[in-house]
């Protein structure tokens, strides 16, 4: 029995192209830190510890753990300075790039008809970002009012996708089993990796990601088509 709806955010409930996205999103911040690395560089400071970051694969390390470790050294900052100029940021700009996007009205549809049937709802979008941009963009997506089980930051998760653990992690702050849950998302790979646990999945089709090391999903279609299953509790 499902207990439990998982749902990924870029590219899912939010209509945007992940890579155009990070392209103006690290335009827009590399301007705050000329003082330090020519726009360029410390683009490309961040690129690689954000790698570093995805990489991870210590329990003990969270995520923005892993990532300030990396990027500190290479651009010879403090943790406080850094955090405080980021904070900044978040508050003063980083909702402009909300101008760029729209909104999808059946992605409240699916997440509302999901409450509506007793589920839990899980954003399990990728942790790359502080609690503070992902908060925004799930009010681009005007999602961020509904009662969601968990969202998932860098604050708080250790993994990311398309790391299995990543959804490991989730299962076991939700306590529910992969039997008792349903992935949806846009990402062959990194949201449908699920299925190598036996959660079933859903591809959201319009900005959807085919990888060659992808995995079937066990629905596929739009998210009205997406919003109309659950409200039918996934029966056929």
């Amino acid at each position: 029995m499902i207990r439990a709806v998982l749902f990924d955010m870029d590219g899912t409930l939010l209509p945007l192209d992940i890579d155009e996205f990070f392209v103006r999103y690290t335009a827009l911040l590399s301007k705050r830190f000329t003082d330090i690395a020519p726009p360029r560089e410390f683009i490309g400071h961040l690129m690689s510890s954000t790698a570093k970051m995805m990489a991870n694969d210590d329990p003990s390390r969270t995520l923005m753990q892993a990532f300030w470790d990396d990027f500190l050294p290479s651009v010879g900052r403090d943790l406080d300075s850094m955090l405080a100029r980021l904070m900044e940021f978040y508050t003063t700009e980083f909702g402009t790039l909300g101008q760029h996007y729209g909104f999808h009205p059946d992605a409240r549809r699916a997440v509302e008809a999901a409450v509506g049937q007793g589920y839990e709802v899980v954003l399990a979008t990728n942790p790359l970002f502080p609690k503070i941009a992902i908060e925004e963009r799930m009010k681009w997506a005007r999602i961020y009012d509904l009662p969601w089980k968990m969202v998932t930051t860098y604050e708080d998760m250790h993994y990311c996708k398309p790391n299995p653990r990543y959804y490991t992690e989730i299962l076991e702050i939700i306590r529910r089993t992969p039997e008792e849950c349903v992935m949806v998302g846009n990402d062959t790979r990194d949201d449908l990796v699920v299925r190598s646990l036996g959660m079933p999945a859903f591809l959201v089709e319009g900005f959807h990601v085919l990888r060659e090391d992808g995995f079937e999903p066990t629905w596929r279609g739009s998210l009205s088509d997406v919003a109309s299953l659950i409200e039918r509790g996934f029966s056929s």
